[in-house]
């Protein structure tokens, strides 16, 4: 074979090794954008639907949450789950269960590291707080106070609120927010917080925060809380939340506003609950003028006890003539596809 065709064919293969080169680089750089620059469409609170099912005669309370106006940008199907415990994420995450079967994480959603409660509001805007799984490597205590917000337009998760604590983080306290709740009627988000507690003092908060402003508009100090929700009885609307040091639900009375008015109020104890016994309330949900439903896991401000699977949903009878509540059924735990 001549020595210049010899050339050519070592030339030829040459540039297509070159080619081929560029080829993958350019298939990975496209691999990478789907990853961190939109929703991956491949796609510690566990799964619900995003808008609770509510009895249309139960009104002003949550009955004015909406979905984001980001799921019609990318093809969502009907009532999709939404969670913070799917299995191998780190997030908010949301589950296509009756479109594309897949799962959908913006980038932004893993940012905080992993996260616990989640709502929504009015205008579809998703607030998430971080909580801290196993260890403090992706949620640092000095970040546990900052409230997110993931925009109902863009999808984008952003801090929009530090709330302060009693005093700075330990290692003997890894946590901060613990709950949120909404009111529709007074536009305002109740935020739990054990941030600056220890196993010896209780110096925990509850916040009001002015969805509005989104500006902290109240608080009630000493105390440790966790789950959070409000319920109108008939002696008025009273703010409900689940103890951290006990299996105890107490309610504080709010006014107008919205803001605190008086001292707490022991409701009932969940320690004779069974499946629930000595844990505390991590949820509350009012599903019914009649009913609330609560979800309880172990907790004694350390890590190891809180990365438990969660107890079974249990439910909680309202009688307005006592304006009490009794343990009515229980829901086996579900947990996330």
């Amino acid at each position: 074979m001549p020595k210049q065709t010899r050339k050519l064919n070592i030339r030829s293969r040459f540039v297509f090794v070159i080619a081929l080169a560029a080829v993958f680089l350019l298939v990975a750089l496209y691999l990478v954008w789907q990853r961190y620059s939109r929703p991956l469409l491949n796609f510690s609170e566990s799964p619900v639907p995003v808008t609770p099912t509510i009895n249309p005669a139960y009104t002003g309370v949550e009955d004015c949450r909406r979905l984001p106006k980001f799921f019609e940008n990318i093809g969502i199907g009907p009532n999709p789950l939404v969670g913070t415990s799917f299995r191998s994420y780190v997030g908010f995450v949301v589950y296509d269960r009756n479109g594309s079967k897949k799962y959908i994480q913006h980038y932004t959603w893993r940012e905080a590291g992993n996260l616990g409660g989640f709502i929504n509001d009015r205008q579809g805007n998703f607030y998430v707080i971080p909580v801290p799984f196993v260890s403090v490597e992706l949620n640092p205590p000095e970040k546990q106070t900052i409230l997110y917000r993931i925009d109902s337009i863009s999808g984008i998760m952003a801090p929009v609120l530090t709330l302060p604590a009693a005093l700075p983080p330990s290692t003997t306290n890894p946590f901060g927010l613990m709950g949120l709740g909404l009111d529709c009627e007074t536009n305002s988000l109740y935020v739990t917080s054990v941030a600056g507690s220890s196993a010896a003092r209780e110096l925990g908060r509850i916040f009001r925060i002015d969805l509005g402003s989104m500006q902290v508009a109240d608080e009630y100090d000493g105390v440790d809380a966790i789950g959070v929700g409000v319920f109108k009885g008939v002696s008025g609307k009273r703010l409900y939340y689940g103890a951290a040091r006990a299996p105890l639900v107490f309610s504080i009375a709010l006014n107008e506003q919205g803001d605190f008015v008086g001292e707490p109020h022991e409701e009932f104890s969940v320690a004779n609950v069974p499946g629930v016994g000595n844990q505390r309330v991590r949820r509350i949900n009012f599903i019914n003028p009649q009913e609330m439903s609560i979800r309880s896991v172990e907790f004694n401000f350390s890590l190891r006890a809180s990365n438990e699977v969660p107890s079974d949903l249990i439910t909680f009878n309202y009688d307005p003539i006592t304006d009490s509540w009794t343990a009515g059924k229980a829901m086996p735990y579900q947990p996330e596809p």
